[in-house]
């Protein structure tokens, strides 16, 4: 599994109606892409109590050469670059995407937590860590999945989770993470709302 997210900043006075109508009309383009296993439309908005507003969706691949067909290709991130310019695309390894009790339902949020992992702390453990942490979250009712993964470039690490319920949200604080190590120090956590949720290939995530 691959996970890629670009984040497209957005002025505090911008139409967000404009990406809300875009996703409503392209979005459903990759409901059948070969290798994709999920992309998450993402967006943050002022109006609805984010800190600043953004269109950032999130994929996680199970193909890399899916990935690269879609980036170069020309099978859908070319009407981006035309119509945002290019922006830079974070990449993280998988992982491990466990779904949740409502992962039969569509998410109405995301959250991703990013923490930087000390110098001192062994990939193996690193892992380890990640996947329990992981599977403390799937006590939640509403959750719809779960999913970790590693930029080994910055040694970074990125839980991101899907939510059913809409009473998880930007205006809300993000809660804490069980069971990552004190020694990790901040993690940087970031509401979304889902606009929509294309999912072709999330069982091969699993």
């Amino acid at each position: 599994m691959i996970a890629t997210q670009y984040e497209i900043g957005l002025p505090r006075d911008y139409d967000m109606a404009v990406i809300r109508d875009r996703v409503a009309t392209r979005g459903h383009a990759l409901d059948d892409y070969p290798g994709l296993g999920i992309k998450a439309y993402l967006v943050r908005d002022v109006d609805r109590g984010a800190s600043r507003s953004a269109y950032a969706p999130l994929y996680l691949w199970t193909d890399e050469a899916a990935a690269g067909r879609f980036l170069w290709g020309g099978d859908g991130f070319g009407g981006i670059v035309r119509d945002f310019g290019r922006p830079c695309v974070r990449t993280w390894l998988g992982g491990r995407h466990r779904p949740g009790a409502a992962a039969g339902a569509n998410p109405a949020t995301a959250l991703k937590t990013s923490v930087t992992v000390p110098h001192d702390l062994d990939p193996a453990a690193t892992a380890a860590q990640a996947d329990a942490v992981c599977e403390a979250l799937l006590d939640d009712e509403q959750l719809h999945s779960a999913t970790w993964a590693i930029d080994p470039a910055a040694w970074e690490l990125l839980i991101f989770t899907l939510h059913a319920t809409p009473g998880h949200g930007p205006a809300g604080s993000a809660p804490a993470r069980p069971g990552l190590d004190a020694r990790w120090g901040h993690a940087d956590s970031t509401w979304y709302e889902v606009l929509h949720l294309s999912a072709p290939e999330v069982q091969g995530l699993t």
